[in-house]
């Protein structure tokens, strides 16, 4: 389908109509799901109703005809389903749904994407079939016009090509404000002589239209006219209260905020060092004074813009209830989601990544997680499986778990089909824990599966949300029973454009460590540092972690002053279960920093995520801990001397997810 030729003053509203149409479609496939476990909610079937007739008559003012056929066949449907002319049902719901995936199409064709397949005519065709089947099986239609709503969806089905006859349906809500229409009961007075000649009460209809407009010109009662007056001001002021802005605005006013915080730090580490040596200055002291103030504007600020940002994560979560519904029928499973912390907010660049991850997880819980009705009742278990998606905020990072009660994962399943794709040796399997097995699922390449479909077993599903989340700092944790379920959860940064550091010193070079991956941090004698295979290693409480020195894997050279330091210093990092400690040669101080990218001059650099300028306006490296943390769990991260090779780079694989 070409895009029409919008004119140029209605390109606006073009846009508009595009903006709230998926809007209004986004929450239509949560409504479905809902009505199909309560048929019998009328109020849920108007709602529907409404918003896609809202739909017809955006597209049929803007001339787009196949979205008005479509909406139009959907709209019949629904007219039945609200007369109770047609039964909900899962067949039924699924054509009605098969026509949203359609306007959905149309809506991604009139903004330029490509779409593999539209059968516009097909999904008309299907919608016509049922109400031939709704009118064939109920030849009764006095039954209709008992109830009110009926008489509206009846009209729509005699007049197709016009969306007038609908509004009425809607006009039906305002008829509280409408107890001022007394004066319609002077054309009934006028019905009894068109009895007798039909052609006179066809002539007098055209005249009652004009009746309804003094209606509201005749606001004779007063009293009731304060009513609805107030209301309709409450409205627009709410809608007011809420503008679109453009993302790309809100990229650049998180930017400029970004630079004005590093210019901040540079100004509070200059009036620092100028009030050590001019204490007693009295315009120093209320240069200071200022400077507070700033700092608390800065911060405010920086608060705001961070929160304009913000989105509910239920923007992605309301597409699983659909997707569940319809992968549970295709695979002949029962499947219970649920649902918790919807309005938990993200930043909207993390929220963009959140999608694709979350759907191959879902996807694998349905898939490889989930059993039959049958081997559920095999396991003793209700037939009904239970998948959850679960939000919520802990301290500066947001947590989403996705939760099933299935058959969970069987680690020596895991370890065998790793071995026999030859991904690991059988030393390196057979020294792995249970817990550890469970990141094998995140190797590129690995499916259990014997046979793969178009649902998964191709074994790259995995592979993408490990890498996707990584690519936001976030952290995969997986825990899983054998006949109990798997539990995978995701901690991800509220935002990744300024964040909390520690200041550290490896050799002569700062770097930034981001607080919310300290553990804790240790000071310690040498002794305590112990060498397994080589390695630097440290019993913490009833755990042994490696420890990694930053001047040796970075290619430091070693001040003599550090290297005669009595006591050592070591922050300890965590990313999901691993833990390791990090050994400096000096603890600075914690700054907020804002993050850059390495950008295209040095590419992409392991073990570092960007970079920074301090207070002092020297270039800081920001640590990848996740990078840090592989390389030290392999064992292959050379830190034993100033002749140690540079860090190798960080594959995708299990290590830490």
């Amino acid at each position: 389908m070409t895009p029409p030729q919008i004119p140029e003053d209605m390109a606006e509203i073009f846009d508009e109509f595009l903006v709230e149409t998926r809007e209004s479609l986004a929450g239509l496939d949560q409504h479905f799901v809902d009505l199909e476990s309560n048929p019998g909610d009328a109020e849920l079937i108007n709602n529907i109703f409404r918003t896609v007739h809202s739909i017809k008559g955006g597209a049929g003012f803007l001339g787009l005809n196949e979205l008005v056929e479509v909406a139009h066949g959907s709209e019949n449907v629904l007219g039945k389903l609200r007369s109770g002319e047609l039964a909900v049902s899962a067949e039924i719901i699924d054509i009605v749904l098969e026509s949203v995936d359609t306007i959905k199409a149309i809506l991604r064709q009139l903004q330029g994407e490509e779409v593999a397949s539209l059968d516009v005519p097909g999904t008309i065709q299907k919608l016509d079939l049922m109400l031939q089947f709704a009118q064939e099986a109920a030849p009764t239609p006095p039954a209709a016009p008992a109830q009110g709503p009926p008489a509206e969806s009846a009209a729509p089905t005699e007049t197709a090509p016009t969306a007038e006859a609908v509004p009425p349906a809607e006009a039906a809500p305002p008829a509280e404000a409408a107890p001022p229409e007394p004066a319609a009961p002077e054309p009934p007075a006028a019905q009894p002589p068109p009895a007798p000649p039909a052609p006179p009460a066809q002539e007098a209809v055209p005249t009652p239209p004009p009746a309804p407009e003094p209606a509201p010109a005749a606001p004779a009662p007063p009293a009731s006219k304060p009513g609805p007056a107030p209301a309709a001001s409450g409205q627009a002021h709410d809608a007011e209260t809420s503008i679109r802005v453009d993302t790309a605005r809100l990229d650049n006013v998180m930017n400029l905020v970004g630079e004005l915080v590093l210019c901040r730090n540079r100004a509070l580490k200059l009036i620092s060092e100028l009030d050590q040596a001019h204490e007693a200055d009295p315009t120093l002291r209320e240069l200071v004074d200022t400077a507070g103030q700033l700092n608390l504007v800065t911060t405010d600020l920086q608060l705001s813009v961070m929160k304009t940002r913000m989105q509910p994560v239920g923007k992605v979560f309301q597409k699983f209830p659909r997707m569940v519904r319809d992968l549970s029928r295709r695979m002949e499973k029962h499947i219970e989601l649920e649902i918790r912390g919807e309005d938990t907010e993200l930043d909207k660049s993390l929220l963009e990544g959140l999608g694709d991850p979350l759907v191959h997880l879902v996807r694998n819980a349905i898939d490889h997680g989930i059993e039959t009705a049958e081997a559920r009742a095999r396991a003793g278990k209700p037939q009904a499986g239970h998948l959850r998606l679960a939000a919520r905020h802990d301290g500066a990072s947001i947590v989403i778990e996705v939760s099933d009660d299935g058959a969970g994962i069987d680690p020596e399943r895991i370890k065998a089909t790793v071995l026999k794709k030859g991904l690991m040796t059988a030393d390196q399997l057979e020294a792995m824990s249970d817990k550890d097995a469970f990141t094998l699922i995140f190797l590129p390449g690995l499916s259990t599966k014997e046979q793969a479909s178009d649902l998964s077993g191709r074994g790259v599903g995995m592979d993408v949300v490990l890498t996707n989340i990584r690519k936001v700092g976030g952290i995969i944790d997986v825990d899983s029973a054998s006949g109990a379920g798997t539990t995978i959860t995701l901690t991800l940064p509220l935002t990744i454009a300024i964040i909390q550091t520690l200041m550290v010193r490896a050799g002569d070079r700062l770097f930034a460590i981001p607080l919310a991956s300290i553990v804790e941090t240790l000071r310690l004698d040498p002794e305590e540092v112990q060498h397994v295979d080589g390695l630097p290693m440290l019993r913490l409480r009833d755990r042994i972690i490696p420890v990694v020195r930053l001047s040796d894997a970075f290619h430091i050279p070693r001040d003599e002053a550090d290297e005669a330091q009595a006591r050592l210093n070591v922050i300890v990092v965590a990313l999901a279960e691993k833990k390791v400690g990090l050994w400096v040669d000096a603890l600075q101080h914690q700054e907020e920093v804002v993050i850059k990218s390495l950008g295209d001059y040095l590419g992409s650099v392991p073990g570092i995520s960007g970079a920074t300028i301090n207070g002092e306006g020297r270039v800081v490296l920001i640590l990848d801990v996740a990078g840090v943390i592989d390389r030290a769990a392999r064992g292959t991260a050379q830190l034993a001397g100033p002749t140690a090779g540079p860090m190798p780079g960080r594959p995708v694989g299990p290590g830490v997810a």
